[in-house]
């Protein structure tokens, strides 16, 4: 599906966790999001760099990023 440094689109209200030795805090996305694929934790979870945060996400909630004519020719 994705590999390490992938671009991904992750849409409004999706629910993103962080574990650490205290439990878990959880969030949700306000509005679309972009985020970098880093890896598969399991056979429902994928690690995600957002907005300059580790966090987990169902892999059902995470899309590809695809770049659009428009996008490219601001970019470009």
């Amino acid at each position: 599906m994705f590999n390490a440094g992938d671009m991904c689109y992750i849409p409004q209200g999706v629910q993103l966790w962080m574990m650490d030795n205290n439990g878990y805090s959880l969030t949700r996305t306000e509005s679309p999001t972009t985020a970098v694929f880093l890896e598969e934790k399991d056979s429902i979870s994928v690690l995600l760099f957002v907005n300059g945060q580790k966090l987990l996400a169902r892999k059902s909630h995470v899309y590809p990023w695809i770049e659009t004519e428009q996008e490219e020719a601001t970019i470009g």
